[in-house]
């Protein structure tokens, strides 16, 4: 798998693997901790990095 997107009713978990392409998305500050996504009313996101 890929990824995966988990909703619990609070926020949205993202699980991305690690590949080539992730480290330019980990360069991306704002992508290191939870973040406010307005077109989903505001609700929490949060990227988890699996193995």
């Amino acid at each position: 798998m890929l990824g995966q997107v988990v909703y619990d009713d609070n926020k949205f978990l993202v699980k991305i693997r690690r590949r080539a392409h992730t480290p330019i998305l980990k360069g991306v500050e704002k992508l290191q901790t939870h973040f406010s996504v307005p077109w989903l009313d505001g609700k929490p996101m949060e990227i988890e990095w699996t193995a």
